[in-house]
């Protein structure tokens, strides 16, 4: 049976779009490194903006992390929203709404350990929400960590558009849909997957090590109806 939990921490509809920008390559924040800092653009000042990091820690020990968006400080020390155990690693997830913060241009999130306990920054998401009055979006965000053991699966649902981040040590997943086969290969990383077909879809730990889950974002785009009167 999976373990952990994937969710919902935002939904609804709104005039405009939505855009996601990941960060896959995983590091360790360990001896004399420090910090990382992951640099993401936004093509306006967004309406709206979340970032949602993905990572993992020993259980026996809590680190202080301090978290930076264009020189603010978001967080004075490690604060998870959602987290589980699996053995000595504790996979921990964080959500935080910068709305205020971001700006158009270039943008740029600092994570410090201030502390001499390590751990892994395993994935960044950052979810832009950008107005459009041409534009009706509905959707659903979902951020946490299920840990798919040997052969295990999920089911998510999908409203139109969907991005998945998954990853884990060393393995590969599949996921299924209605109309084809998705493959995500990965070792010490995550992935980031674009689902295109409608309705229900199965994720799947093909091989290896657990894979684990991080974030699912589904999203139904409409343009207005347009109406010609004929005179």
């Amino acid at each position: 049976m999976p373990k952990g939990d994937l969710p919902l921490f935002d939904k609804g509809c709104f005039n405009g779009s939505i855009e996601v920008q990941s960060f896959t390559k995983g590091i360790s924040l360990r001896d004399s490194n420090r910090s990382v800092s992951y640099t993401f653009e936004l093509e306006k000042e967004p309406l709206k903006l979340y970032m949602i990091a993905s990572a993992e820690r020993s259980f026996t020990v809590m680190p202080k992390l301090r978290i930076w968006l264009n020189d603010f400080s978001l967080s004075k020390e490690f604060k998870p929203n959602v987290e589980i155990t699996d053995g000595n690693s504790v996979f921990s997830t964080i959500i935080y709404d910068i709305s205020p913060f971001g700006k158009k241009g270039r943008n740029e999130l600092n994570f410090v350990r201030s502390s001499n306990d390590s751990m892994n920054i395993i994935n960044v998401t950052v979810v832009s929400f950008y107005k459009d009055d041409d534009l009706k979006t509905d959707y659903k965000l979902n951020a946490g960590t299920v840990m798919l053991g040997n052969r295990e699966t999920m089911e998510l649902e999908n409203i139109g558009k969907g991005i998945l981040v998954l990853g884990g040590k060393k393995g590969s997943a599949k996921v299924f849909t209605a109309k084809d086969v998705l493959t995500s290969s990965y070792f010490m990383e995550s992935d980031e997957l674009e689902i295109t077909t409608e309705g229900k879809l199965k994720v799947a730990n093909e091989e290896g090590n657990s894979t684990l889950v991080f974030f699912y974002g589904t999203f139904s785009v409409a343009s207005p109806e347009i109406r010609i009167s004929l005179k």
